[in-house]
């Protein structure tokens, strides 16, 4: 008769630690072996990566520092087989693992792409805090665009919605606020991330899994979370299992012309649709 370990874990997206479950569950084999599987109920590709805190009389098929793709609604993805060394003797075994969204085993993304500006046309905006800003974009390449409340923010690229919190009204200019923050998180199709913070109490426009098309209004500018004035923080970023790396965005100003940065101080129109 087989014997079926569940373990549910969470995942952490941010270092706010967004929370999605992903589970994952061994089952034994007849020769006593155990089977790792693992279920991704989330709308992208999630790497985990083990922690075996207690393995005896078992060696893992893999490396045990080896990272697993699971891909976006998997079902009883085989990830590895826990084998038994001497079947005359008992085994027992323990972990944890890490998670992040994307494929962690490669640095791979779309440098080139040119992402828009998430306004409408028409519309121009200033820049208050570029790439690594004293106030809170330390080590950041984000992007703080001054918006009025209620402004619509709309998507600069393409992707899927991981995320989407709205429910805040707390603000204030500390990072003690920062857990209040407002946001949509969008998966792109290159494994990279954008993140819209700030958004206003209850503006959100789209749902986690749907698919947003580029220019598509995803919620309405607020001033909640770490805030010190009403505006959108803007960032895009890839993880891996050490660390976040903010990401390079090249955006278009008016049709064939591009910038590689947008700079603090410059306001910014957008001439297109």
């Amino acid at each position: 008769m087989k014997l079926i370990f569940t373990i549910v874990a969470y995942l952490c997206f941010t270092n706010l630690f967004a929370q999605r479950e992903i589970k994952i569950y061994a089952e034994e084999t007849k020769k006593g072996d155990f089977i790792l599987y693992g279920d991704n109920n989330e709308p992208g590709d999630v790497s985990i990566k083990f922690n075996y805190l207690i393995l005896e009389n078992l060696s893992p098929s893999d490396k045990e520092n080896k990272i697993f793709l699971i891909p976006a609604k998997a079902s009883k993805k085989f990830i590895t087989i826990l084998k038994v060394k001497d079947r005359k003797k008992g085994t027992r075994y323990r972990y944890n693992f890490n998670a992040r969204y994307g494929n962690s085993n490669t640095e791979d993304y779309d440098k080139e792409y040119v992402y828009h500006l998430p306004y409408q046309k028409n519309e121009s905006f200033k820049i208050i805090q570029g790439y690594f800003g004293t106030f809170s974009h330390q080590n950041q390449k984000a992007i703080d665009f001054k918006m009025p409340i209620g402004t619509p923010i709309l998507a600069a690229r393409e992707g899927m919605v991981i995320d989407v919190v709205d429910i805040n009204t707390k603000r204030c200019d500390s990072l003690d606020c920062a857990k209040f923050n407002n946001y949509v998180k969008i998966y792109h199709p290159d494994g990279s991330i954008a993140e819209y913070h700030h958004i206003k109490f209850k503006s959100a426009l789209v749902k986690k899994g749907d698919s947003i098309a580029k220019g598509q209004a995803i919620a309405l500018s607020g001033n909640v979370g770490f805030s010190s004035t009403p505006h959108l923080h803007f960032q895009v970023h890839k993880d891996d299992m050490n660390k976040r790396q903010t990401l390079d965005t090249k955006f278009l100003i008016k049709k064939g012309e591009s910038l590689e940065i947008l700079k603090k101080g410059k306001t910014y129109k957008k001439e297109y649709e």
